[in-house]
Formats: structure tokens, C-alpha cells, sequence
């Protein structure tokens, strides 16, 4: 079954090359979809919290493609209990994102249509792994792009149908240039 399976996947990607397509990249520009995932493609890379003195909080992320640059996956915690994962991707040209949050639940958010031009206001679309009317999970996030090196995240949870919080993250681009690794 498993040779089956290759060789069907050989051929569709032969005859996508064969008739002019890429494979590995196919976001539809029918919405502001594609122009949102490069807002966020342009945060690939380390992030961290930083104390107004400037010392560590432990708050970290970090964002890098995948999927053949058609998904932005986002690690919220990595290596920890708390660790998060939110993929980013665009679904018939419009931004949607899928957070495996620690609550043990699936929220699947959608992009608001483009209305400024340097944040991103996402909305519950559904989930799995819970009952939004009655379970705790995120169901809104927002995206505010300050400049190259600092963004900050926005995110409410729900509980019993109602928002029970905003937990907002301030986060600065981790300079990797400083490392001193060998």
C-alpha cells in the first residue's frame, strides 16, 4: 500500500511540473491570505520577552517556515511543559491559523480581511478537542507588527462562552549574530 502511495504522489508532482505549477507553493491570491502569511513570514526567527531593564523573563518563541514555505509554524515555549505550536497558512485566500495549545485543544482562527496595515485581527472559526461553548481555549489573536525586530501578540481566552483574559506578549528579535558558538 505504502509503494502505492509513493508512486501516485511521484506522478501528481510530474504532471504539476509537467503542466508549468509548483508543487511545493500554491497560495491563492483571491484575498488578502498570501499578503498576511508574508507579514508573518517576515518573523522567521528567534524572539523573547524582555524586562524593562532588559534582562531575560523566560518568555520565547519562534517562528520558521515549513511545508515548502506554504505554513508558518510558530513554537511558543520550545522544550518546556508549556511548549505551543500555531501553524499559519492560507485556505482559499484567506489567513487561517490552527494553535495545539497546552489546554489540550485544537482552536482553528481566521484572518480578518487586511484593515491595517500592521496588525492582523484573527477570529474563531472552530476546533477540536473541545466544546467552545463551555471549554477554555484561545479564541482571538492579534498581530501587531512594530518594526523588524519587535512584534507583539495578543491573545484571548474564552471559557463558558465568555473572555475570561488577554495574555499579551511584547516579544524583540533575538540577535543571533552575538552568539558565540564555535
Amino acid at each position: 500500500m505504502l509503494d502505492i502511495f509513493r508512486v501516485s504522489r511521484t506522478l501528481l508532482v510530474l504532471m504539476l511540473l509537467a503542466a508549468g505549477c509548483n508543487p511545493t507553493v500554491s497560495l491563492r491570491s483571491d484575498g488578502d491570505g498570501a499578503q498576511q502569511l508574508e507579514m508573518v513570514r517576515g518573523l522567521v526567527g528567534d524572539w523573547a520577552q524582555l524586562a524593562p531593564d532588559g534582562s531575560d523573563t523566560g518568555i520565547f518563541t519562534s517562528f520558521r517556515e515549513t511545508a515548502g514555505g506554504s505554513a508558518i509554524e510558530e513554537v511558543l515555549f520550545g522544550g518546556t511543559d508549556h511548549e505551543m505550536v500555531t501553524i499559519y497558512h492560507v485556505d482559499g485566500g484567506r489567513l487561517m491559523l490552527t494553535h495545539y495549545c497546552v489546554l489540550a485543544n485544537q482552536p482553528r482562527l481566521v484572518a480578518r480581511s487586511q484593515q491595517e496595515p500592521s496588525a492582523i485581527q484573527f477570529d474563531f472559526l472552530d476546533g477540536t478537542g473541545m466544546d467552545p461553548a463551555v471549554d477554555a481555549h484561545m479564541h482571538e489573536a492579534r498581530i501587531e507588527f512594530a518594526d523588524k525586530d519587535h512584534f507583539s501578540a495578543h491573545w484571548t481566552s474564552f471559557s463558558g462562552g465568555e473572555s475570561t483574559g488577554v495574555a499579551i506578549f511584547q516579544m524583540t528579535r533575538v540577535d543571533s549574530s552575538s552568539d558565540s558558538t564555535p
